[in-house]
């Protein structure tokens, strides 16, 4: 069974900066559930368009698994 975390979520991309060293696994990423909503980066009032940041361990209500390509699916379809 899956564990119902942000980093098994379909919606959640993974930042290539958070990767950590020793595991190869990605730690922080973007919540991509609904549109970046507006954020005032600099406090002059300009805002910028972010995705909210969670840890790949985070989770929330709308959890949707990511589907994973195998091997054996991908041979499977081809045969088909």
């Amino acid at each position: 069974m899956t564990t119902r975390a942000c980093g098994n979520c379909k919606h959640w991309e993974g930042r290539e900066d958070s990767r950590n060293v020793r595991t190869g696994e990605l730690e922080r990423g973007e919540c991509r559930r609904s549109a970046p909503r507006p954020f005032d980066r600099w406090g002059d009032g300009t805002n910028v368009a972010v995705w909210p940041i969670t840890a790949a361990t985070d989770w929330c209500g709308q959890f949707e698994q990511k589907l994973r390509a195998t091997i054996s699916n991908i041979k499977r379809d081809k045969a088909s």
